[in-house]
């Protein structure tokens, strides 16, 4: 009978286990079904597909990818109040409840363009994966887009029209940068992570740089020693090239107008399982012109004395033809893991103005190459290694002899390795070694002997989040150079953020060794002055401050940064009482401090403004007196107005670039007093329309100097446009038409 009794009461808990697994599974249908969703993704504007766009659901692993065509399908088991999210580079994220959803329809769902970028991930400020609203360093980010309504081909027009406080001048006929009141010896720039060699009087050299190549530009402002080295002392440029992401990208393109200038190149990619390549090749050409100045140059002494020339000067800008050449592979042997070769070649022959031209030219070349590996070890290990090469060289090219004489090279060798590892909940750990070997020779030095610097470095970087919205960057970096030993660079900032108020802070070191034509110049210039260097010149440092405040919203993203660097034994060209030799020395220090101002607004879904001003305060003064030629007020604006019309999508874009004037002081031997040079200010105004067309053509024609400014004095820092200047381009992707066809 007890086991009787026994037998019924399992009976009893077995059937009662049952009938409770029953209730819970029909629950579990009642809030969760097995369905699927299918759907295309596009453009917007376009109406384009989008291929490799992200589908998931919110919160779980659940997801997949759009194909070549845009479509997606995804199954599964969603809860009703499940989230379908849909996300692409360069678009604002898309976020559908699944209840809106009538699964029995395909759905389209259409992304818009990305105006404030913030989702865009960037590396530059912290060597990490961050998205821009996340970092702690504050980054300004130039997309594809904004390059593409700008229609530009020039790289430092580029700079010019989306930054403010940046001037490029001209020396010796080549472009010098001026940001911040900081030269080109303190703008470190990089394409894809990596240096570029080449530096001809302290500026890299620009035309290298294929502007349809380019996916975005990240520039960080102000002291990135601590990550970065010497030369950062100013700021950092990371140009990041573009890699394919579909499995076939074919896109030509071409542009002419203004003084004969004409640009023709051709972006070929694709991808295959575990297989990435990308081909960019360019073609530019621009013709030399002459300035004639229509008012002589007046310079003021002390005593009330003008002085002005004799002869109204005609100023000659030399043209060129160059040619670049990128090529980029990339492998994925596994989840996670990247091989990676990058390769490129680039010349320019210039056409120097004049009667020279007729008879020498300077011809550039430059041959580079990269192999990174990068590995995602597990989701808290990363490791990156790399080995960067870059040989640049100038050539005497003699026309009617047709042969070319070496006077310059310039080689560089950088291997790195990288650690990123995250430590708990809280602590992301970057940590690196790196060699750097740099060679020149130069027409400057007296013999033909390679001079070689060598620097091995170790570098360490703490992320600590505090707490939620509360980040803490700490890092440290010892550089050993091979003439001047070790240094230290640290750096600690900050960033808060609070409901819509995003506030950044902090201090960084910087440092900047002398380069070796700071050292070993000795060149006489035909006779007119001679450069000397100095072997007993000593690196500089500086004291990086810098304080910002951001604001975002739906439609308005503004903000306001402060900033102060101080640098130590700085490194100037002085020129002895006779004006005929110029000295490398170091001075005491230099102060900059100044402010930028940003604003962006979208006033309506299709109309934006973009706003950004520069206050500089370069503090070069000799006896009271203004010697910087950092001019201290400047003002970029650009707005853009998106309409379609019948079957194409089109972009209105209007810009500004105002510059103030400046009064700079020089010492006047003959008369044994200062003198000054009043430059003026001046603006320029640029139209640009851009339409996609049907099969994937897009049509760009462009005013520029709508108003025809020109300088009636040209000078090292003025407007050299020769007046208002008309372009018209075509780009047409081919893959677009593949859709359409199969």
């Amino acid at each position: 009978m007890t086991g009787y009794k026994n037998s019924f009461s399992f009976h009893r808990v077995l059937a009662f286990t049952i009938f409770f697994i029953v209730i819970l599974f029909n629950h579990s249908l009642a809030s969760a079904s097995q369905s699927v969703i299918k759907g295309k993704v596009t453009d917007a504007e376009t109406r384009f597909p989008l291929p490799f766009a992200s589908v998931g659901i919110a919160d779980t692993s659940l997801g997949t990818t759009t194909s070549s065509g845009g479509e997606f399908q995804l199954a599964g088991e969603f809860a009703k109040d499940a989230v379908l999210v849909v996300s692409y580079t360069g678009y604002d994220r898309v976020e559908i409840p699944i209840q809106d959803l009538d699964p029995s329809e395909e759905i389209i769902i259409a992304l818009t363009p990305s105006f404030f970028n913030l989702e865009e991930v960037v590396v530059t400020g912290t060597r990490t994966y961050r998205t821009l609203k996340e970092v702690p360093v504050l980054t300004r980010v130039i997309s594809a887009r904004d390059i593409q309504q700008n229609d530009v081909v020039n790289f430092r027009e580029l700079l010019e029209l989306e930054l403010p406080g940046l001037e490029f001048t001209r020396m010796g006929g080549l472009s010098a940068i001026n940001m911040q009141g900081m030269g080109g010896n303190y703008i470190l720039f990089l394409i894809d992570g990596e240096r570029m060699t080449g530096e001809i009087r302290n500026n890299v050299d620009y035309n290298r740089i294929n502007m349809e190549n380019i996916e975005r530009i990240e520039v960080v402002k102000g002291a990135a020693s601590t990550l970065y080295g010497s030369s950062a002392v100013g700021g950092v440029v990371n140009i990041i090239t573009k890699t394919a992401n579909r499995p076939l990208q074919v896109n030509l393109h071409s542009r002419m107008g203004g003084m004969g200038e004409n640009h023709h190149g051709i972006n070929l990619g694709g991808k295959h399982k575990q297989w990435t390549t990308h081909t960019a090749l360019s073609y530019r050409n621009t013709q030399s012109y002459e300035l004639q100045n229509t008012s002589y140059l007046e310079r003021r002494l002390e005593d009330g004395t003008v002085l002005t020339d004799d002869v109204l000067r005609i100023t000659h800008v030399d043209g060129s033809l160059n040619r670049t050449l990128d090529q980029r592979i990339q492998y994925r042997p596994q989840p996670g893991m990247l091989a990676e070769v990058k390769l490129g070649y680039f010349d320019n022959e210039r056409f120097n103005a004049g009667m020279e031209g007729e008879r020498r030219r300077d011809f550039y070349k430059d041959y580079n190459g990269t192999a990174r590996f990068s590995w995602d070890i597990n989701t808290r290990n990363r490791i990156e290694a790399s080995y960067h090469y870059d040989n640049y060289s100038k050539y005497d090219y003699f026309v009617r002899l047709g042969t070319r004489e070496s006077n310059y090279t310039s080689i560089l060798h950088n291997p790195r390795v990288m650690h990123n590892a995250r430590l708990g909940q809280r602590h992301e750990l970057t940590t690196g070694l790196e060699y750097l070997s740099e060679a020149l020779t130069t027409f400057m030095f007296t013999d033909d002997d390679f001079r070689t610097t060598d620097s091995y470095v170790v570098f360490l970087q703490d992320d600590f989040k505090v707490r939620e919205g509360f980040n803490i960057i700490s890092g440290l970096r010892y550089d050993h150079h091979s003439a001047f030993g070790g240094h230290l660079s640290p750096k600690l900032s900050a960033m808060f953020k609070t409901g819509s108020m995003t506030y950044r802070g902090g201090y960084a070191a910087g440092y900047r060794s002398p380069n070796t034509r700071e050292l070993y110049t000795d060149w006489d210039h035909r006779g007119m002055f001679r450069l000397v260097g100095n072997a007993g010149l000593i690196p500089e440092t500086s004291h990086n401050f810098n304080l910002s405040a951001e604001y975002w919203h739906e439609k308005v993203n503004a903000s306001v940064v402060g900033y102060f660097n101080q640098v130590n034994n700085k490194i100037q060209n002085v020129w002895n009482m006779q004006q005929d030799t110029a000295f490398h020395r170091n001075i005491d220090q230099a102060k900059i401090w100044g402010a930028d101002v940003n604003f962006t607004w979208r006033l309506a879904d299709n109309l934006s403004l973009r706003t950004a001003y520069a206050y500089v305060n370069d503090m070069s003064e000799e006896e009271g007196r203004n010697l910087s030629a950092t001019r201290p007020h400047s003002l970029v604006l650009r707005g853009e107005y998106r309409f379609r019309l019948q079957s194409t999508s089109n972009t209105l874009s209007l810009g500004m670039r105002a510059l103030s004037g400046l009064t700079i002081y020089n010492y006047h031997n003959p008369t044994e007093q200062y003198l000054s040079v009043d430059y003026p200010g001046y603006q320029t105004w640029r139209a640009s329309l851009s339409s996609r067309l049907p099969y994937g053509l897009t049509a760009t024609a462009t005013v520029d100097n709508i108003f025809g400014y020109t300088a009636s004095v040209v000078t090292f820092n003025s407007s050299i446009s020769p007046g208002r200047l008309f372009y018209f381009g075509l780009s047409w992707d081919i893959d677009r038409l593949m859709p359409l066809i199969f």
